[in-house]
């Protein structure tokens, strides 16, 4: 479970998620509301791994 992330507890870092292959910021989240979402064509925007998922 790579991709699990924390809700309902604004500020925590976990809210947020993180590549598991270098911990590069993909998806990064205040809340429920997503903020930013880095993941490009399926993948890290930084190494390259692919990132599971509807995207």
């Amino acid at each position: 479970m790579g991709y699990v992330y924390v809700g309902n507890v604004p500020g925590h870092r976990s809210e947020n998620t993180f590549c598991p292959r270098c911990g590069a910021l993909l998806v990064r989240r205040r809340s429920w509301i997503v903020l930013e979402n880095r993941i490009s064509g399926g993948k890290c925007p930084e190494c390259g791994k692919e990132i599971y998922g509807i995207w």
